[in-house]
């Protein structure tokens, strides 16, 4: 084993082979002693937390999108998105002139905002042109909506280049009861995700919430539900993938001269210990699975480091399918988990949004 302890920065990193021990830890952590209403916000586990673990995909139980739509949305691996909740949206259409006169009113604002001095044009480039677009190949339930792409471009020198993206979607939405949109004229998209400048993407959020009467906020993510995240995260295998999980944890600020503690697990370890505190051939991950998980890692790093890390805050997580951070931002790095990250966070979004 080794730790190394950076006191300004960095904090300390812990990476071994644990699989052995972590397992003794699980098999002793027999009932939890986290409630669970402590780690989810619903009566009983939502769709999207129940898996297909039999499969090398890991999948959700679903039809896979054919491969033309898969390759609209490839665009969302490996970038870094920040992440918001959205009402239903007012007399949204997706009719083709109605998409057109979307993209012109807000090419319109963006030009306006520029022209105040406002700062929407970024160091180098000019936000010239908005596109609204229907993105194809998300709407896989029975309550979803067609994904949007909004995109913006810059024009410099002649060369057209795109400096800022956002999508709205809903991936296999569980509509409750008291979500239930009686009247036709509303569109739900629960889920947003924005990436480039914090100028344009105001004024692309302040012009939805004005045109289509709906509210969007930042969706940010408890220390519970990243607990939710990299547990059922690491249940997922990736052929060929051996990237390790990992947990930032920030210290208390009483403790003077550490930042934070990263706590890293190798893909194979982490895979063993979701092995042995997950039910084998259930399709859903529990709360008492999620506290299990967590607790043997903890309760092993404290006997090697004497360190309380239950004392701590998770602020963010890393597996191999997505890393999450609880102000919000998100990159996925699994194409083939795509669909069960946004379904996931779909979920998170309409919880967020229920009033």
């Amino acid at each position: 084993m080794s730790a190394t302890k950076t006191p300004d920065t960095q904090g300390v990193r812990f990476s071994e082979s644990v699989s052995s021990t972590l397992n003794s830890t699980a098999d002793n952590f027999h009932k939890s002693p986290w409630p669970m209403r402590r780690h989810t916000p619903f009566a009983k586990t939502p769709q999207s937390r129940r898996i297909q673990v039999g499969q090398k995909s890991g999948r959700l139980t679903r039809t896979p999108p054919n491969e033309s739509q898969i390759s609209d949305w490839k665009q969302l691996i490996n970038k870094t998105w920040h992440t918001y909740c959205v009402t239903p949206m007012y007399q949204f259409s997706y009719e083709a002139d109605q998409m057109k006169k979307y993209s012109q009113h807000l090419s319109a604002q963006l030009k306006s905002e520029a022209n105040k001095g406002t700062g929407v044009s970024c160091d180098e480039s000019f936000a010239d042109r908005a596109v609204f677009r229907v993105l194809k190949g998300l709407a896989i339930g029975a309550d979803d909506c067609e994904a949007v792409d909004i995109t913006v471009t810059s024009k410099k020198a002649g060369i057209s280049k795109t400096i800022f993206s956002a999508m709205l979607i809903s991936v296999e939405a569980q509509v409750g009861d008291q979500m239930q949109i009686a009247n036709h004229n509303f569109t739900n998209l629960p889920l947003l995700l924005v990436k480039g400048p914090m100028a344009i993407s105001r004024t692309v959020v302040d012009f939805l919430q004005t045109g289509f009467d709906c509210v969007i906020n930042p969706l940010k993510f408890c220390p519970m539900e990243l607990a939710w995240m990299v547990t059922v995260w690491t249940g997922f295998t990736e052929d060929g993938s051996k990237k390790p999980t990992e947990l930032f944890y920030k210290v208390p600020d009483e403790v003077k001269g550490l930042q934070r503690i990263t706590l890293t697990i190798e893909a194979d370890d982490a895979k063993a210990l979701w092995d042995s505190v997950h039910e084998e051939g259930s399709n859903e991950v529990t709360g008492e699975e999620v506290a299990a998980f967590i607790k043997s890692l903890e309760r092993h790093f404290y006997r090697h480091f004497k360190v309380h890390l239950d004392a701590m805050t998770i602020t963010r997580i890393g597996t191999g399918v997505a890393y999450v951070g609880q102000e919000g931002r998100l990159k996925i790095l699994s194409e083939n988990q795509v669909i069960h990250v946004l379904a996931y966070l779909t979920d998170l979004a309409l919880t967020n949004t229920i009033v």
